[in-house]
């Protein structure tokens, strides 16, 4: 169970990392993992991580919530873009938010 712990800690150390360098795909890839479900059910092992450990991985499911249409993740890059500041964009978003456009773009013309 300690190598599960420590695999876990690192992942979620990782996933910080990616936060903090404005990798958001990168960040995602990890959250997905963390959230699979082949890591939800290790309750046991889970309930094991150091404080500061379930702390992280509690704030990112926080910034990364679907809620509001990942509002909060949409939020972050925003800011990070009015900074100027180097990002990777989460492509899931990026995606969506050219078809978006570019299906109303398309409506607005017939």
């Amino acid at each position: 169970m300690s190598k599960r712990i420590e695999v876990i800690k690192r992942f979620v150390q990782i996933g910080m990392q990616f936060l903090q360098m404005g990798d958001f795909n990168g960040l995602m890839c990890i959250w997905g993992g963390l959230n699979s479900v082949y890591v939800h059910r290790l309750a046991k092992t889970r309930k094991k991580l150091p404080k500061q450990t379930s702390q992280i991985w509690n704030s990112l499911n926080t910034k990364l919530s679907e809620e509001g249409n990942f509002r909060q993740l949409r939020n972050a890059m925003d800011k990070q873009m009015r900074n100027k500041e180097p990002l990777v964009p989460w492509f899931g978003n990026l995606f969506f938010s050219v078809f978006f456009v570019t299906k109303s773009n398309n409506f607005n013309q017939n």
